[in-house]
């Protein structure tokens, strides 16, 4: 080998190569083991390239079924969305329609109760409650729209001002039977003490949105507290405006971390799993938040915050 100059940069290099070189010169090789050792190599080489023919073979095949498996999916996601298309279509023919004949028995119902000469004191209240009912189904209906409107992006929010406790007024008013019927008691309370007759407590927000919301919340509380026990509303004003509902029931460990979710519910035969979803888009909507806590030491709290009132807004609308 020829010899070379070592040098304070190659020197490592250089080091190597006298190894390698002493080595080679210390071992001497035969033609018989030269050939030996090339045809060992020939045949692993060979059989890494079978190898590598077969793994290419086996990608290729799965590479044209994962092709027909996604053009099959991109079709299925056309028909989907044609179906989710016609679907809504459908959805708001039947909502246009329901409104027809609901329009009948309210009118009906109001006019029976204008001219109620002849009606009974039992008589007129079940009139009236035929009335909150249709008020209910008009409700309904409305807060169906409204919902899609805000899955789409599409929905117009115009804020205002809003007396939560008249809110909460109206739809323990309307579930009084249920109220009864599982002897629940119902207790508000403003800034930590019992509310009272005059007390207000008004947020930013929509009414129409408001009432929804709290309905489906207070709703679901009353079906999920245990017979005989407290539902307790708090109204807390701090940095924002706070509303809480607390009842005894426990919420399902199997559907706690989806409980905002679409369809999610559990142990409601007619359960759709739009009441706290919707809950959810409308705080946000209105620009608040909504969390829950619950165990089976302390029950379940839905937790909704909003915006509050500033004292320019206040001293306006008492103006008005």
């Amino acid at each position: 080998m020829k010899k070379v100059k070592k040098s304070t940069i190659y020197i490592k290099e250089y080091n190597i190569l006298q190894k390698i070189q002493e080595h080679l010169n210390n071992r001497k090789f035969s033609v018989e083991e030269l050939w030996d050792e090339y045809t060992a190599i020939s045949n692993e080489y060979k059989q890494l390239l079978n190898t590598t023919v077969k793994i290419t073979n086996i990608s290729d095949k799965y590479h044209k079924k994962l092709m027909l498996a996604y053009e099959n999916l991109e079709k299925q996601n056309v028909v989907l969305e044609e179906i989710a298309i016609l679907r809504e279509d459908v959805a708001q023919i039947t909502r246009h329609d329901l409104k027809t004949p609901l329009n009948g028995i309210l009118g009906f119902s109001s006019l029976l109760l204008m001219n109620d000469s002849k009606l009974d004191d039992q008589q007129k209240q079940m009139i009236h409650n035929i009335e909150i009912a249709g008020y209910q189904i008009l409700e309904i209906i409305n807060s169906s729209h409204n919902l899609y409107k805000m899955e789409t992006g599409t929905y117009q929010y115009h804020s205002d001002f809003v007396d939560i406790l008249s809110v909460f007024n109206k739809i323990v008013d309307e579930t009084k039977i249920i109220i009864e019927l599982k002897e629940l008691k119902i207790e508000v309370k403003l800034d930590n003490k019992l509310a009272v007759e005059n007390d207000t407590f008004n947020v930013e927000g929509e009414y129409l949105l408001c009432y929804s919301m709290f309905a489906n919340l207070l709703k679901n509380a009353i079906e999920a507290a245990p017979s005989g026990t407290i539902i307790t509303i708090s109204l807390e004003e701090k940095d924002v405006a706070i509303i809480s509902i607390h009842n005894q029931g426990v919420i399902p460990k199997e559907i706690r971390s989806k409980f905002f979710d679409k369809y999610v519910t559990a142990g409601k035969c007619n359960g759709s799993g739009l009441g706290t979803y919707s809950a959810k888009l409308m705080a946000e909507i209105q620009g608040g938040s909504i969390q829950f806590v619950t165990s089976e030491n302390i029950g379940t709290t839905i937790t909704v915050h909003l915006s509050k009132i500033n004292l320019n807004q206040q001293e306006k609308l008492y103006e008005n």
